[in-house]
């Protein structure tokens, strides 16, 4: 019925799941994926709990099922791990500065939904999935311009007026 609507009407259909199961449930939609997932996050600040699960359960099963990530990651205390890991993990992974990209939760851009994941240790757990193919392949465009240019990045400061 939602799939009806959504190409009648080019809505976006929106579902936003609170906690810890959002989170979870987001990642697991993109377990369906039938492309690749292309993401941006930082690791450093992530809920414990929420680790455990992504490392036990997800990333593997990702890999396992052979849906590729492409990842721009903000450089912390833990991305040097998370580089290391991702062969077997099955994902590419591209690092920018944190202090120049302060990201907060996870997006992943697959088929035509967008998921946000939050799940930072301070801040309230949920997950946003956003199905629209008009804006997934908006978002897909910016993340493949941020991946081009994070390949180019000298690390230089932004002008002091850009926020």
């Amino acid at each position: 019925m939602l799939d009806l609507f959504q190409k009648q009407t080019h809505q976006p259909v929106v579902r936003f799941i609170p906690g810890d199961e959002g989170v979870h449930q987001a990642y697991l939609d993109t377990l369906n994926s039938k492309t690749d997932i292309l993401a941006i996050l930082q690791r450093g600040e992530v809920d414990p709990k929420i680790l455990r699960w992504l490392r036990k359960n997800y990333t593997t099963k990702r890999a396992q099922l052979k849906i590729k990530a492409y990842v721009i990651i903000a450089e912390d205390d833990k991305s040097d791990l998370y580089v290391k890991e991702s062969k077997d993990r099955y994902r590419e992974v591209v690092s920018v500065p944190l202090v120049q990209f302060p990201i907060k939760m996870e997006v992943n851009i697959y088929d035509q939904k967008i998921a946000f994941m939050s799940f930072h240790k301070d801040a309230p757990h949920f997950g946003v999935i956003i199905d629209s193919p008009y804006i997934a392949d908006t978002i897909r465009a910016l993340w493949k311009l941020a991946w081009v240019g994070a390949h180019h990045l000298d690390h230089s400061p932004f002008p002091s007026n850009v926020n």
